[in-house]
């Protein structure tokens, strides 16, 4: 009786490693996607914690202005939120001057060019727009809203700027163009409220994320 043997075919050692191989890489980079997505998740949270907080902090501040008038506040302060709700979080808020246009050099840059053409004499506003290039940078303030907090031993910011004008600054101004047009128009000192002062173009899309 003769007995016969048969073989089937088989993995060698080398295609086992081969494949283990593999599949470590494939794990390996498929928890780095994760890993990342997670980072991703918990950056757009903090960040969308920052953008309420500091919405918040600058209505607050409006609300400050309108009812005590932009002289209520301080060039600079700053301050803590609730740091059981909020870890980390805190906030600076400026108020600083900003750069006016000089309207006496830009009506003489004006008239220069044109001055073949018309002979317009335009030293007699010169008074007037030097008085309202005064008046505007009294007047004008830009008022910056900035939240901060820590993410992974990093510190971000997320900023809000709007601008604030001082009510008497209409009327002052009113009363110049009214004094160069004869006094035509009756006079309105800026029914904005008594005590407060008119905001200007609030740049709540501005906000800046400062990455360290």
């Amino acid at each position: 009786m003769v007995t016969k043997f048969t073989t089937t075919g088989g993995f060698s050692l080398l295609e086992v490693l081969a494949a283990l191989l593999l599949l470590a890489v494939s794990i390996v980079a498929l928890s780095e996607n994760q890993t990342q997505s997670i980072q991703l998740i918990q950056a757009t949270q903090y960040r969308d914690k920052a953008l309420l907080l500091a919405q918040s902090k600058m209505n607050e501040t409006d609300r400050k202005v309108q009812e005590k008038g932009l002289s209520a506040l301080k060039d600079s302060e700053s301050g803590e939120f609730d740091q059981e709700q909020f870890p980390t979080y805190t906030w600076v808020i400026t108020k600083e001057k900003i750069p006016v246009p000089d309207f006496v050099s830009l009506l003489s840059m004006s008239s220069g060019e044109q001055a073949e053409e018309d002979q317009f004499d335009t030293s007699a506003l010169e008074g007037p727009l030097k008085a309202v290039t005064e008046i505007w940078g009294k007047a004008i303030r830009q008022v910056t809203v900035e939240v901060l907090w820590k993410q992974r031993n990093n510190e971000k910011s997320y900023r809000l700027v709007t601008h604030y004008v001082e009510k008497d600054a209409f009327g002052q101004v009113q009363g110049l163009v009214q004094g160069l047009t004869g006094g035509a128009g009756g006079s309105q000192n800026g029914e904005e409220g008594e005590n407060g002062s008119t905001p200007q173009q609030n740049t709540g899309e501005n906000g800046n994320t400062n990455n360290n």
